[in-house]
């Protein structure tokens, strides 16, 4: 019957080739079909563990990265920000250098009002907004006027979130921020600037997929 069913399904030179195989012990059978079975649970496992490694915001939200890095000696700093949605796609990099900074809090606060005014250029109404700056972070949550030294770029942040449907500041430790630090310190160095929709820089990709995969969420 089988091979009945070789001849007539193949040409006659393929067919020959084929009944000229020797049949496959039972054993070896048996063999393939564990050594099969032990292969799927392992892709399984692997790609259940992908799985649970990423957890994006949930729905439409958009999640937005951003760091300062600091020249003290030429009071300069550049503003870079990642952001992704659920998939954990980049949807815009950005760095930018700024002139006349006072200080590496001053960096971060004017990283964190690029953010919102870019999440509004970008027309997300709900966002969450993640730097590793405890202080900054704090003061955007707050909704009490801010008297420091960064207290004009909080003022511009307040302002501004009142224009999302839902808004959301998050601390993240540095070692979970390390793409959007990545940006800040080598577009710092090289004086790169760039705005980039569903990419990052070039020097960035290994590190998109190594932090934004390890992200606890």
């Amino acid at each position: 019957m089988k091979r009945e069913l070789i001849v007539n399904t193949f040409s006659k030179g393929d067919a020959e080739k084929i009944l000229r195989i020797p049949p496959l012990s039972n054993t070896l059978l048996c063999a393939l079909s564990h050594l099969g079975r032990q292969m799927l649970e392992s892709m399984k496992g692997k790609l259940a563990l992908e799985l649970i490694k990423w957890s994006g915001p949930p729905g439409s939200i958009v999640k937005i990265d951003f760091d300062g890095a600091y020249d003290g000696y030429h009071y300069k700093s550049t503003s870079s920000i990642v952001s992704k949605n659920a998939e954990g796609i980049a949807l815009l990099s950005y760095s930018k250098t700024q002139k006349e900074v006072p200080s590496a809090f001053a960096a971060e606060a004017l990283a964190c009002r690029k953010v919102v005014q870019i999440g509004i250029e970008m027309q997300w109404l709900e966002i969450i907004i993640e730097g590793d700056s405890l202080a900054i972070i704090k003061k955007c949550q707050s909704k009490s006027q801010d008297r420091s030294q960064v207290g004009v770029y909080i003022h511009d942040i307040h302002k501004i979130i009142d224009k999302f449907s839902n808004i959301v500041f998050k601390y993240t430790p540095r070692s979970e921020n390390g793409l959007a630090h990545i940006l800040a310190t080598k577009s710092l160095k090289n004086t790169e600037e760039f705005y980039l929709l569903k990419n990052v820089s070039g020097y960035a990709e290994k590190q998109k997929i190594a932090n934004w995969m390890q992200e606890p969420h």
